[in-house]
Parts: structure tokens; sequence; C-alpha cells
């Protein structure tokens, strides 16, 4: 008796930090009074959906104001899920709060930022654990995304309301894998009226009902179908995992994450 006891303390006990985690994670978000505030100061629309298998995430995502002209947006995603992933955000956050002032000033391009924070991983994982991440400056008043990337799913550009669809280059060495890796800045233009669509890997490797993966034909299918329909264009992502949960088989086997950026 006195053994199951301690059984349930212990469990209790878990599920309480657990609890605790989940809290403090969501609180890496952007909080929904945030987007509102930068949809209306630098007329984006801004919209995300989140959701993982298990109680802690191994993804985050965020996006900061640097001026009235320029915007920071980040995503990561830890390999593995569950706990350690989760803490391996954490760590990630947190070094991150470190180099954010000198990539605000200019003293860093995102692939410099993207070569700290690598190194710091680097000294910091176990081997085999690494994230993918993507970073980028989006210039309103110049009118392009300026980023670097660290080999996630390659983010794609549309116009809204067409069909076009331009793949973003995602390459570059997973942040904590090699310590020495460099990284390339890369410039896109980015206008009114246009879309960028972050991304986490469950959008494309995800099965369909047949036990089929998703793949990237069917996902650019979505995008465009989703695209065409949406009213208003800010709607997009609704559309979008409307079309997504009529194909795929869940529950989900790894974190899902999707943000659309669309200027006004």
């Amino acid at each position: 008796m006195m053994e199951n006891l301690g059984i349930k303390k212990y469990y209790d006990r878990l599920s309480d930090d657990l609890r605790v985690a989940k809290i403090m994670q969501k609180s890496l978000l952007p909080p929904q009074l945030k987007i509102e505030a930068i949809s209306k100061s630098h007329k984006l629309n801004i919209a995300y959906q989140c959701e993982s298998p298990d109680d802690l995430a191994g993804n985050f995502w965020g996006v900061d104001v640097f001026d009235p002209d320029r915007l920071f947006f980040y995503m990561a995603d830890f390999s593995g899920h569950g706990l350690s992933a989760a803490l391996n955000t954490f760590r990630l956050h947190s070094i991150m709060s470190v180099y954010g002032n000198d990539l605000q000033d200019n003293s860093l391009s995102p692939a410099d930022y993207l070569e700290k924070l690598n190194r710091d991983l680097f000294a910091l994982l176990p081997t085999e654990q690494y994230a993918t991440m993507l970073c980028g400056i989006i210039d309103l008043k110049r009118d392009v995304f300026t980023f670097a990337a660290a080999a996630p799913p390659a983010p794609v550009k549309m116009t809204v309301g067409l069909q076009d669809i331009i793949a973003l280059d995602p390459s570059g060495a997973p942040l904590g894998m090699i310590e020495d890796a460099a990284y390339e800045v890369r410039e896109i233009p980015f206008k009114k009226n246009e879309m960028l669509f972050f991304y986490s890997d469950a959008l494309i490797e995800s099965q369909d009902m047949k036990g089929d993966m998703i793949g990237e034909d069917k996902f650019i299918d979505f995008c465009c179908e989703a695209n065409m329909a949406a009213r208003p264009p800010g709607k997009f992502l609704d559309y979008f995992m409307e079309k997504f949960d009529s194909h795929v088989a869940r529950p989900l086997t790894g974190d899902l994450t999707a943000i659309t950026l669309i200027r006004k």
C-alpha cells in the first residue's frame, strides 16, 4: 500500500512538472496581443497553427519589432520529441537573447547570428541532437526579406490569389551538428500582396489515409488551392489546414507548426 502511494505521489509530481513546463514553453511563442499589434503597426497579416502529439514540443517561432520598418522572424525545430526536445527549445531561446541586440543594430547579419547560435549549441547539445532553423529580417521600406537558413523545410512565397509559388533556399547545416558551420545571407523581394509560408516537416512527412507520405507535390497543390480559395486572403492558413486535415491520418507523429505572413 505504501509503495502504491509513493508511485502515485511520483506521478502526481511528474504531472505537475510537465504542466509547468508546458506553460513555460507556451510562453516562448508570441502572444496573440503582440501579433495583433504587429499586424496593425506594420501592416502584416500573421496567422499560425501549432500542435504536438506530445505534451511538450520541440519547436517554436517568433516575430519581433526592430523598428518601424523592420521585423525579425525566426522558426526553430529540434530533433526528437518530448521532454528532451522541449528542454532544448529553452536552451536555444536563452542563447538567442544574448545576440538579439547585435542583430537589431546590424552588427550581425542573419548568417552571423546563426553561426553564433550554432557554436553555442554545439557546445551544449548531446551528440545526435540538433535543430533546424530559419531567421530573417523583413524590411518593409526596401520590400525585401533577408534571411539565413539551417536546413528547415523550404518556406514558400506566393502572391495572394495566384497560383505562383516560389520555394526559398533552405540549405545550411543544422544547428549544433558542425562546430564551425558557415551560413549564407539570402535575400528575396517581399512586396505588398505577397505571402511567406513557413512550416515544420509534419506538413510534408505526415502520412495520408493510404499510408503514403503527403510529400512536396501534394503540399504545393494544397498551397495553390488554398491561395486561390481564401477570402479574405488572411484565411489562407484555415483553407490550407482544412485541405491538409482531409488527407492526413491522425494522430500526427511529429510537431506541426505553420505560419503565414502576408503583406497588406
